[in-house]
């Protein structure tokens, strides 16, 4: 057998169970001799190499089982990736600071401690992604990775695959079961050609004389592990810009920088022509700019007035409380009712309710939402976006949106961002993306 994967190449290896797909794997990546043959890496011999040589040469993999230390936690695990393939050494903190990013780039910061046999199997597989990514490889091997995957967890699988590519991972080799064959999709052999956004990565054509945030060459990175890389964003008054990406793409990091909540490394952001970077957040908000995290932030013990009011912090919001209160419970009725209610004993959706409107009490310019619909009941999470959508038509509230669901986004948004492993890969008219055959295959799940 002879076959070759060039830089920035996504090969799909499809058969039937038996027809040798894993033991290629397992020979690229060491696991076994071959019998005949050679494997090159970057023109080197690595034939004769044993796995754990292999991956200094910067060849990794996952595997189709997933294997870790049972009572080792996540973070320990990815740790570990970080620590070996570094190849040099490595301070444990800086190591813990790396794997860290990774996790919370995957969505799993907050289960960092929790023990990996305690974790749901899709929590798993996102861990025995992480660990070969800590190793920096050129070349990742995905035995069966989207085995076992939910409908919604393959769509952002997909996105991975070829984000790992996009972004300067050389070869990605796919096992793929034969029922997920319309995977292939994303590849650049073995399916039809890899995806093409409608739109360019960076955007010229555009005028921005009524910009009202510009953010330049920004860059994150925890530890040695990059989540942001030279991302440009432009927000005008009165639009709503969607940003689209897979678990670990850099969104929340993104939304975060802007709001002042990490400092990132380099880069400008820029609102109303001021300078942001290196302010912190309370300032931040003071210029303008509100935001809603994906975890919330409310205080439990506190009644829901009491939460809203704490929203009334910025000088331009205190002399017109009174006003913001009744916007905000024209919007959200339901909370008019429950104003001395504790938040803690509130459902999601309430919690999310008070988590927007106290947001909105701020009079902001800019709203930035990341996941506003992230684990709410499809009625709920329609009647929130109902409410974000007399928001953004009201006419004095621009959006900066992170959404998981792609189409709902896209159908609320003006333009939108394609960010993949924190680098911006394409942007458009919402209406131009969710026409175009490759960002619905690969984030409306189409």
């Amino acid at each position: 057998m002879s076959l070759a994967v060039s830089p920035g190449e996504v090969l799909g290896l499809i058969g039937p169970n038996g027809s040798g797909k894993t033991t290629l794997l397992n020979l690229i990546a060491g696991t076994i001799r071959p019998d005949a043959g050679r494997i090159h890496m970057a023109g080197e011999d690595v034939t004769r190499l044993p796995n754990h040589l292999r991956v200094r040469k910067r060849i990794n993999r996952t595997f189709q089982l997933v294997r870790a230390p049972p009572n080792m936690p996540a973070i320990g695990t990815v740790m570990a990736g970080v620590l070996y393939g570094a190849g040099e050494r490595v301070r444990f903190k800086d190591a813990g600071y790396e794997a860290a990013g990774l996790l919370g780039e995957l969505n799993l910061l907050t289960k960092a401690d929790r023990r990996f046999d305690q974790l749901t199997y899709i929590e798993q597989k996102r861990v025995e992604l992480a660990r070969p990514l800590a190793t920096k490889p050129r070349a990742i091997l995905l035995d069966e990775w989207l085995s076992g995957l939910s409908p919604s967890e393959l769509e952002g699988g997909c996105s991975v695959v070829w984000s790992l590519a996009a972004q300067g991972i050389d070869g990605g080799a796919r096992a793929l079961p034969s029922r997920y064959r319309h995977e292939c999709r994303i590849q650049d052999r073995g399916g039809t050609p890899r995806r093409r956004c409608c739109a360019t990565p960076r955007s010229s054509a555009l005028t921005w004389a009524t910009t009202m945030l510009e953010i330049d060459g920004l860059d994150h990175a925890y530890g040695r592990h990059s989540a942001l890389r030279d991302v440009p964003i432009r927000v005008r008054s009165d639009e709503v810009v969607a940003i689209l990406g897979a678990n670990g793409a850099g969104k929340t990091t993104l939304l975060n920088a802007v709001a002042g909540l990490l400092r990132p490394s380099a880069g400008s952001i820029r609102f109303r022509g001021n300078e942001l970077m290196g302010l912190p957040a309370h300032r931040i908000v003071d210029q303008g700019i509100a935001t809603v995290t994906e975890i919330r932030h409310l205080f439990g013990l506190m009644s829901v007035r009491e939460n809203l009011t704490l929203g009334a912090f910025p000088r331009n919001a205190r002399e017109s409380t009174s006003e913001d209160f009744a916007y905000v419970f024209e919007l959200f009725p339901h909370l008019a009712e429950r104003q001395r209610q504790t938040v803690r004993t509130m459902s999601g959706g309430e919690q999310q309710m008070v988590a927007v409107g106290r947001a909105l009490m701020a009079r902001p310019s800019l709203l930035l939402l990341d996941e506003p619909s992230l684990g709410l009941a499809p009625l709920i999470a329609k009647e929130l976006f109902a409410v974000l959508e007399r928001v953004a038509r009201k006419g004095d509230t621009s959006i900066l949106l992170v959404e998981q669901n792609a189409r709902r986004a896209l159908k609320m948004a003006d333009r939108g961002y394609l960010l993949a492993l924190g680098r911006i890969v394409g942007e458009g008219s919402a209406k131009a993306l969710a026409q175009d055959k490759a960002v619905a295959e690969s984030y409306l799940g189409l």
